[in-house]
């Protein structure tokens, strides 16, 4: 039986095998920041209504194009109804290829909506967003909200337009 297992690595090969996992775990890093950071394209679902009725309440607090980033922050609640289960998206649309981009978003928790109309809790509705803009074709864009919260199927055109 073996009670110990003794191997012995040389220096030079202990110090390519650190380089190599070094490499490996910032690849890693890059892979993981470049596919948060990068819009996705975008197809619109089946399930997916436009609303028209203005049944989605929505804000957009800050749009601000940088020299290589995009940094978008705003609202979207349905009206009559809590927030309880956040999952929207600020969709960008180019006005000249009709090509759609998903962009990753978080939850921004706005408190002065935690009581709309004396009843609904939509503090969870906040949503912001920070992109690198590398890969997107310059010209007009349009902003979208995709409204999913709470299984919710709903595209918003907030009437934002803005350039790359």
């Amino acid at each position: 039986m073996i009670n110990k297992l003794d191997i012995e690595i040389s220096e030079k090969l202990y110090k390519n095998l650190l380089i190599f996992l070094i490499i490996i775990i910032l690849g890693y890093i890059a892979v993981t920041f470049f596919s948060f950071a990068i819009p996705q394209k975008y197809k619109m679902e089946k399930n997916i209504v436009m609303d028209n009725d203005g049944i989605i309440k929505n804000g957009i607090n800050m749009l601000k194009k940088g020299k290589n980033r995009l940094t978008l922050s705003g609202w979207a609640y349905k009206t009559g109804q809590d927030v309880k289960i956040f999952n929207s998206h600020f969709i960008i649309k180019n006005k000249q290829t009709d090509k759609m981009y998903i962009l990753k978003t978080t939850m921004n928790i706005i408190d002065q909506l935690n009581n709309v109309d004396e009843i609904y809790d939509c503090s969870k509705c906040g949503l912001d967003s920070q992109i690198l803009i590398f890969g997107l074709k310059k010209g007009a864009y349009e902003l979208y909200i995709l409204y999913e919260n709470d299984n919710e199927n709903l595209l918003v055109n907030t009437g934002i337009n803005f350039e790359i």
